[in-house]
C-alpha cells in the first residue's frame, strides 16, 4: 500500500480509509460493538461487578441459584443459573442490602427450604435471621429481628454452617482460628443457640475464612488465606469433639490465593470456592468413586480461545502479534521481561508455546508497553517506573532473544507528558507515535521525522482527553487510522473511538465499548488481529490472552 503525506495526503488517505472501513464493516471486523468471546470462562463467574470483596457462596438445592456475600458492598447477591450448578451460566437475579444490620457479611447459609437465610457479619459479630415469604427469593426477604451474638466465643466470625437438621450451628472465626459448635432448641433458631464444643484449625490454617460440612457431617471443610481446603473427619457425625484433620487438602491457589468462601455439591462430586482476589467463584469437579474428598478435586482451566501466560508473565502487561499472527509477544512488570510465543495456527492463542524471554529490567523495572515495526527489526517498550520510551535492535528480525538495547542506547522521555505511561503505539509507516498514559487519562500524539526516530519525539504534538475511563491502560489503532481503541482498568472495557481524519487524534470521538469483566477484571493489554476480525485482551487477574471475534 503506498501512503500519502502532507494535508492532501491526509484528506485522500481519510476518503480511501472511509472507503475501507465501509468494506471491512461488511465483511466483519473493527466493530467493537460486535464483539463476542468465542469461549466460555468454563467452571468460574466473576462476582466483582457487584461486589468487590465477595466473601460467602451458597447454592440452592437444586442448582439454579447461587448466593453470594459481598463485603465491600454489604449485599447478598442472588444469581440465577441457566444450567444447574454451571456457574459460567450465572446472571445477577437480585441483591439484597444487608448493610442495616452488618456493615461487612462474611457467610451465608439458608435453611434446607429456602425459607430462611442465615448471614453471619465480621461488624458486629452476630448472626442474623431472614425471612423469605417466597422460598430461596432474595426479593421476599425481610430481617426477622432475630440475632445472634457470638463475641464471648470469637469476635471476628467468618462464616457459618448448619447441621442437615437445623439442630446445630457452627461458626468459624479469626479471633481464636476456631470452629465453634452450637446446639440450638428448636431446631433452626439461633437465639436457643447454646456452645456445645470447639476445635482450633490454627495448626492448618491460621487466617480462616470459609467452613462447610458433608451432607451426613461426617466432613468438615475448612478454607483461608493459606489458600488450601483442609478437610477433617468427624468420627460422630456432626460432633466437633470427635473431630480430626486426616491430613487431606487441596491446593486451590492457582485459581484464588484469597480464598474466602466455601461450598460443596450435596453428593460431593463438585466444590465451589469463592475469593478476594480474583473476585470469582470456582467450580471443582470430583470424581464419583473419591465424592467429599478434596485432595481429588480438580479444576479445569478453559482452553477455547484462552491461554495462559503466568508461568512466564505474571501480571502481563502490554501485548502484541507478529503481522502473520504466528508470533505472540506479551510483556511482563513482575518478570520485567518480554516473553515469545510461537502459534502453530496463526492467530490461535490456544496453539501458543514459550519461545524465548528478553529481560528488559536494566533499563525499566515496570514495564508496560511494547510495540514492533512492522518488519520484526526494532522493538520498543514503554516503562512506568521511568516514564521512558525505549528501543531495541532484534538481531534476527521477530527474535527477542536477540534485542538489544546496547550499544545504541535510544530512548526517549514521555514523563513530562504523563507520568504514568501505560501504552504504546505506532502509526503503521513510523511517522507517529502514540502514548496513552493514567496520570492525565489522555492519549498523546508525537510527529517523529525521521519515521521509527523515537529521539524526533520532542514533546506531543496534540492529546486526547479519555472521559470513558479513568484508568487507561493500552492503545491500538485500526489499519487505517479511522478508529482507535483503548483499554481501560476501571471499567474493564476496551471503547472504540472514531477518527475523521485518519491518524489525527484530533478528530476523535466516542462511538462503542465492550465489556470484558467476565474474562479479565484487570486488563492491560490491547491487541487487534490485522483483519480487524479478533480482539486480544491481557491482564493481571486471569494473567491470560483472552481473544474475541468481531462480526
Amino acid at each position: 500500500m503506498v501512503w500519502l503525506h502532507g494535508w492532501t495526503g491526509y484528506v485522500v488517505m481519510g476518503l480511501v480509509a472511509d472507503k475501507l472501513l465501509r468494506v471491512l464493516r461488511e465483511l466483519g471486523g473493527w466493530d467493537l460493538s460486535t464483539a463476542t468471546f468465542n469461549g466460555s470462562p468454563v467452571n468460574s463467574y466473576y462476582v466483582g461487578t457487584e461486589d468487590s470483596f465477595p466473601s460467602g457462596v451458597f447454592f440452592k438445592d437444586d442448582g439454579s441459584k447461587m448466593y453470594v456475600t459481598g463485603r465491600s458492598g454489604a449485599t447478598v447477591e442472588e444469581y440465577t443459573l441457566t444450567t444447574n450448578w454451571d456457574v459460567s451460566t450465572a446472571s445477577l437475579s437480585y441483591t439484597l442490602d444487608v448493610s442495616g444490620q452488618d456493615s461487612a457479611p462474611e457467610g451465608l447459609f439458608f435453611k434446607d427450604d429456602g425459607s430462611k437465610m442465615y448471614v453471619i457479619g465480621y461488624g458486629n459479630a452476630k448472626v442474623y435471621q431472614y425471612g423469605l415469604s417466597t422460598d430461596w427469593a432474595l426479593s421476599s426477604a425481610t430481617y426477622d429481628n432475630v440475632s445472634k451474638s457470638t463475641v464471648t466465643e470469637d469476635d471476628a466470625p467468618v462464616d457459618i454452617a448448619f447441621g442437615s437438621s437445623g439442630s446445630k450451628m457452627y461458626i468459624i472465626g479469626l479471633e481464636n482460628d476456631s470452629v465453634y459448635e452450637y446446639t440450638l432448641s428448636p431446631a433452626w433458631s439461633i437465639t436457643s443457640a447454646s456452645l456445645a464444643n470447639t476445635h482450633s484449625i490454627s495448626s492448618q490454617e491460621p487466617v480462616p475464612q470459609g467452613l462447610f460440612f458433608s451432607s451426613t457431617g461426617d466432613k468438615m471443610y475448612v478454607t483461608g488465606t493459606n489458600a488450601y481446603v483442609y478437610e477433617y473427619d468427624l468420627g460422630t457425625n456432626w460432633s466437633l469433639a470427635s473431630v480430626t484433620y486426616n491430613s487431606v487438602s487441596k491446593d486451590v491457589s492457582a485459581q484464588e490465593s484469597i480464598p474466602t468462601g466455601l461450598f460443596f455439591r450435596s453428593n460431593g462430586e463438585e466444590m465451589y470456592v469463592v475469593g478476594g482476589s480474583t473476585d470469582r467463584v470456582y467450580k471443582y469437579t470430583i470424581p464419583t468413586v473419591n465424592a467429599w474428598d478434596v485432595s481429588s478435586a480438580s479444576y479445569t482451566n478453559p482452553t477455547t480461545n484462552y491461554f495462559s501466560v503466568s508461568a512466564k508473565a505474571s501480571s502481563p502487561e502490554g501485548l502484541f502479534f507478529k503481522p502473520d499472527g504466528l508470533k505472540m509477544y506479551v510483556i511482563g512488570s513482575t518478570s520485567d521481561s518480554v516473553h515469545e510465543y510461537t502459534l502453530s495456527s496463526a492467530w490461535d492463542v490456544t496453539s501458543a508455546s514459550f519461545t524465548a524471554s528478553k529481560s528488559v529490567s536494566g533499563q525499566d523495572g515496570d514495564p508496560k508497553g511494547v510495540f514492533f515495526k512492522p518488519d520484526g527489526s526494532k522493538m520498543y517498550i514503554v516503562g512506568n517506573a521511568t516514564d521512558t520510551i525505549y528501543e531495541y535492535t532484534l538481531g534476527t528480525n521477530w527474535d527477542v532473544s536477540s534485542a538489544n538495547y546496547a550499544p545504541n542506547n535510544i530512548s526517549i522521555s514521555v514523563g513530562t507528558a504523563d507520568n504514568a505511561p501505560a501504552g504504546l503505539f505506532f502509526k503503521n509507516d513510523g511517522s507517529k507515535m502514540y502514548v496513552v498514559g493514567n496520570q492525565n487519562n489522555k492519549v498523546y500524539e508525537y510527529a517523529l521525522s525521521p519515521a521509527w526516530d523515537i529521539t524526533s519525539a520532542t514533546s506531543p504534538s496534540q492529546d486526547f482527553l479519555i472521559s470513558q475511563d479513568t484508568a487507561p491502560v493500552d492503545i491500538f489503532f485500526g489499519a487505517s487510522g479511522t478508529k482507535m481503541y483503548i483499554v481501560g482498568a476501571q471499567n474493564d472495557s476496551v471503547y472504540e473511538y472514531d477518527l475523521s481524519v485518519a491518524w489525527d487524534i484530533g478528530y476523535a470521538t466516542y462511538s462503542t465499548s465492550k465489556s470484558v469483566i467476565q474474562q479479565e477484571n484487570l486488563p492491560a493489554g490491547l491487541f487487534f488481529k490485522s483483519n480487524g476480525t479478533k480482539i486480544y485482551i491481557t491482564g493481571g487477574a486471569s494473567d491470560a490472552v483472552w481473544s474475541y471475534d468481531l462480526e
